[in-house]
Order: structure tokens, then C-alpha cells, then sequence
């Protein structure tokens, strides 16, 4: 019984403990002095404190490697702005040739996950941004990040944005529904060799946005990496079906 609980006490200690993931792996980043200042100024920026470095520190690979990809930068579903204020904290000097889109109704109430609707009766996102002014404000000192306000996919349709090529798209809608529709109208776009980031992939009760992605893109010739705290990553290769 002594051994049991010593390996019971043993299995209750991790280095790490955050965002559904305890770990005992060694993640670099979490010792760079770079980051850790990028991730805990931002918090402060924003007065927003998500406990999801991982899924920071992913995002923030995916803008680097796409610098150097042919391309545009869009995201579906910014919320406050979290993760690309820590982006281009980081590394808005590599991507100022660059055009970066950033979509959202810019509401602060919930969204259904299986209508897709924002509606009072939903109550208040803690997550979510409180005004497009406040996310507006928070991205100023960057010329090319441009917000786009409304109802995906119909906002990039009818605005006048013209994106021809997309390096890096992250997809955060928390709806299947639009979010499927979102890459229909840009899967085109996306250059190959490009970066898909799937924020809420494979994380509890998501189960019906995951089948559905699982749909969409083995339908395009791809395959889906399951990242660890429930991201889902894709490379964009040339589909040879």
C-alpha cells in the first residue's frame, strides 16, 4: 500500500499544469526571457490572464514560419486580441510586408456552439472581446493589422478586403458551421506549404467541431496533427487525389 501511493503522490507532481495538460517535458520556452515578458505584458495590456502558453507559443511558431511563406495573415475569431497581441509583440518586425486580418463580430456575448448565435440571453464572454474599439485600440501602433467586423464568412465576402494568398490562418469561431464555411471560401487561398492553426480541435466537448474538420480536410487531400492541448495543426500540401 506504501508503494502505491508513493507512485499515486509521484503521478500528482508535474513541472507544468496548465490548459488540460500536466507534463513533466521540458518546454524551452518557458525559460526564455523574451517570452515570458511578451506573454505576461500582454496580460497586463489586455487585463486578461488565460493560463495558455502552449497554445501561444504554437500560435507564435506558426506566424514565424509563415514570414517566410507566400501570403497574407487571416484570423477567424479574435476575441480580445490575445493571441496576436503576443504575435506581434514578438514578431511584428518580421511581418510588417505583410497584411494581417483579424475577424470577429467584436461581441462580448457567448456564442451557442450549436446555432453560432451571440445573443445577451447568452450572458458575457470572459474571453471574448468587450468592443471593437478596445481590440482596435490594442493593435494601433501596427499599420498592417487590419480588423474586420461582422458575421463570418459573410464579412470577408462583402467587404472590400482583397486577399489573394493566405501564409497563416488560425480558425477560433467556436462554431462548426462557419467554420467550415470559412475555409471553403478560403481554402483556395491558402498558399500550399501554408499554415492552418485549429484552436479548439480536440479539446471537451468540441467533439462535433473536430468530426467536422476531420471531414473537411481529409476531403482536400490533408491530414490533421492533434496538438497537446487540443490544438489541431495542418500543412497545407498539394492535394494529388
Amino acid at each position: 500500500m506504501k508503494l502505491i501511493n508513493r507512485i499515486f503522490a509521484n503521478l500528482k507532481s508535474f513541472k507544468y499544469d496548465f490548459d488540460n495538460l500536466k507534463t513533466n517535458n521540458n518546454f524551452y520556452f518557458l525559460e526564455d526571457s523574451n517570452f515570458l515578458s511578451t506573454y505576461e505584458k500582454t496580460k497586463s495590456i489586455l487585463d486578461f490572464h488565460p493560463n495558455i502558453p502552449l497554445r501561444v507559443h504554437q500560435a507564435m511558431w506558426c506566424a514565424f514560419t509563415a514570414k517566410s511563406i507566400k501570403g497574407d495573415i487571416v484570423e477567424l475569431g479574435t476575441g480580445k486580441g490575445f493571441l496576436f497581441n503576443n504575435i506581434m509583440s514578438h514578431y511584428g518586425d518580421m511581418l510588417k510586408e505583410k497584411n494581417i486580418y483579424l475577424c470577429d463580430t467584436f461581441l462580448a456575448f457567448k456564442t451557442d456552439m450549436l446555432t453560432g448565435e451571440q445573443n445577451p440571453q447568452n450572458g458575457i464572454s470572459k474571453i471574448y472581446a468587450q468592443s471593437y474599439d478596445d481590440v482596435k485600440n490594442s493593435f494601433s501602433i501596427w499599420s498592417n493589422v487590419k480588423l474586420v467586423k461582422g458575421l463570418l464568412p459573410n464579412s470577408l465576402v462583402e467587404s472590400n478586403i482583397r486577399i489573394d494568398s493566405i501564409s497563416f490562418l488560425h480558425v477560433d469561431l467556436n462554431f462548426y458551421k462557419a467554420e467550415i464555411e470559412c475555409l471553403e471560401y478560403l481554402w483556395d487561398k491558402i498558399t500550399d506549404g501554408g499554415i492552418i492553426l485549429l484552436d479548439d480541435f480536440g479539446n471537451p466537448g468540441r467533439e462535433v467541431q473536430m468530426k467536422s474538420h476531420l471531414n473537411f480536410f481529409t476531403s482536400k487531400g490533408q491530414s490533421i496533427l492533434s496538438l497537446a492541448c487540443g490544438q489541431g495543426l495542418i500543412i497545407k500540401i498539394k492535394n494529388v487525389k
